[in-house]
């Protein structure tokens, strides 16, 4: 037995039984909800490559396998990062099974993860572009509701990933010939040229963002929020990959210059547009830019110089806390969805009244989402700014201003939750298992702001053992 079999091939197979016996749905989420936990809990106790002893059985996997001429290798150091996506899909498998919001999330959601899995594991390692678009693809499916056309959030989406892929693949090919001849600066000035337009593609960076706000004003919440942890996620950890594969890529200065800019400039075109949102799934769609834009901050300040890969951490760290803050925001808003059947501020009036469990959620995401003390996001977001304030003071002070943008919309769309033309008693319409998934959202961003250490140390050193180079 080897790794990518386990972790790849069987979920994939796991994905198209799913597909077949859609009948019993229902059946089929609780199933796969237990077979990604247990897939990550495997991950857990099993080293790879080593002899390991489980119960009454001596179990050794191996790393890799060859398919068609290609390898697909996952090691030790992959271990974390296996945990982390499959403790992520079974979270929204069970928020999916809650708001039985699509029966095909389920087999979708698995199919999506193990392309994921799949793109960090192949090689050579630009066949992992052409795995990213078949995951993209398979996205497509995800967000289109059946029998229903497909909106122009997803034709956007489908559109600019698969516009970066020829720029990404032909950025590969000239990083190979600039590494032989590093003195070409031509060859430079193409490379460089074709990697800022196809990662901006790719990690939607403005003015290739347009459909993220729209994805999320017309698409399920739950599917579209497991894209929106999903697809930043991969395109992340490719980036970070496709930068550090390179030994003269990283120490160039204009690099760490792009994706600063891009960084300041995503937090503060999001934050700008929170303020005046009127629909609380474009909201949303904002907060997910102000994150691509932390994102591309914390890359800029961990790759370059040896003795800043530790800052590199806080892009990992930060995941846990945004896929619990994205899964909450969007079964909070399934909920109202149900009921109110849109999600503008009108619909939702009066709607705090009815549904308290989910003005809880709603609030507790976007508090974490900002780094208000006390929440899982506080940890991350303070050690940005710290150290982007000791670098850079005036990119510093704009990301931190940025913050009130999303806060300001937080308390419009709270106004309008509690406004009515007339008096409402106090219910709660939530279901059971509404009201339990909420409130262990919401105790675990409230756990994980005050004891941090719980999960950070995890991450930091799968951030670390991602990169080839370590300090």
């Amino acid at each position: 037995m080897n790794a990518p079999q386990v972790w790849i091939f069987f979920p994939a197979i796991l994905a198209l039984l799913l597909m077949v016996f859609q009948r019993w749905w229902k059946v089929g989420a609780l199933v796969a909800a237990t077979f990604t936990l247990g897939l990550a809990g495997f991950a857990y106790l099993v080293p790879i490559g080593e002899k390991y002893k489980l119960l009454f059985w001596n179990i050794e996997i191996s790393d890799s396998l060859s398919v068609l001429g290609r390898r697909l290798i996952l090691s030790s150091d992959d271990r974390t990062i296996l945990i982390l996506i499959y403790v992520s899909v079974s979270f929204w498998i069970i928020g999916a099974l809650v708001s039985a919001s699509n029966r095909l999330f389920t087999p979708l959601s698995i199919g999506v993860s193990v392309l994921l899995i799949a793109a960090l594991a192949i090689e050579p390692f630009l066949y992992a572009a052409i795995i990213l678009e078949m995951m993209v693809l398979v996205c497509v499916i995800l967000l289109i509701k059946p029998g229903k056309a497909s909106n122009r959030g997803v034709i956007r989406l489908l559109t600019f990933q698969t516009l970066a892929m020829p720029f990404i693949l032909f950025t590969g090919w000239l990083l190979t010939g600039v590494e032989v001849n590093p003195e070409d600066s031509s060859l430079v000035s193409q490379a460089a040229i074709l990697m800022a337009i196809g990662f901006g593609l790719l990690f939607s960076i403005f003015p290739f963002h347009s459909w993220i706000p729209l994805l999320a004003e017309e698409a399920d919440p739950i599917s579209v929020s497991f894209v929106f942890f999903i697809l930043p996620l991969v395109i992340g950890l490719l980036g970070i990959s496709f930068i550090d594969r390179f030994s003269w890529l990283y120490t160039t200065s204009w690099l760490y210059v792009y994706l600063r800019f891009s960084g300041v400039l995503m937090v503060i075109f999001g934050s700008v547009w929170s303020i005046f949102q009127r629909n609380l799934a474009r909201l949303m769609g904002f907060a997910v830019i102000i994150e691509i834009g932390y994102s591309l901050l914390t890359i800029s300040l961990g790759l370059g110089p040896i003795q800043n890969r530790p800052l590199m951490g806080l892009f990992f760290t930060s995941l846990l806390p945004r896929g619990i803050s994205y899964g909450l925001w969007a079964l909070s808003l399934s909920v109202i969805l149900k009921d109110r059947k849109l999600l503008d501020y009108h619909a939702i009036r009066g709607v705090a009244y009815q549904y308290p469990f989910v003005v809880v959620g709603i609030t507790m995401a976007v508090l974490s989402l900002i780094g208000f003390p006390l929440t899982a996001g506080y940890t991350n977001h303070s050690g940005l700014w710290q150290y982007l304030n000791e670098q850079f003071p005036l990119a510093a002070q704009i990301v931190i201003i940025g913050s009130v943008g999303l806060t300001f919309g937080l308390f419009r769309s709270l106004i309008y939750m509690f406004q009515t033309r007339e008096a409402m008693a106090w219910e709660i319409h939530e279901k059971t298992g509404e009201r339990i998934l909420i409130g262990l959202a919401c105790a675990s961003l409230v756990i994980f702001g005050l004891l941090p250490q719980l999960y950070t140390s995890a991450l930091i050193n799968m951030g670390l053992s991602f990169l080839n180079i370590t300090p």
